[in-house]
């Protein structure tokens, strides 16, 4: 069934409307990231993530480590767990 002009127009109305919406989110989403990260591009944004991953790796091989050294002076001093 075809629609009337008074159906598309009030169509086109809903979703202009429903675009301002996203933009309006968009908008606080965006400035949300700013002000929590101090990054105001996605690039940026995966930038910092990579350079924190990077991080979080290195700290994980030395707790890793820092474990393992635990373990072999329990086991050299004759304490099993």
């Amino acid at each position: 069934m075809p629609m009337t002009l008074a159906q598309i127009d009030a169509k086109l109305k809903e979703v202009e409307t429903y675009n301002a919406t996203l933009t309006t989110r968009k908008q606080v989403w965006a400035e949300g990231i700013k002000k929590e990260f101090g990054v105001e591009t996605s690039a940026e944004l995966k930038a910092m993530l990579a350079d924190v991953e990077g991080q979080l790796a290195e700290k994980n091989k030395e707790y890793d480590a820092a474990v393992a050294e635990a373990e072999r002076l329990l086991k050299a001093a004759g304490v099993t767990c």
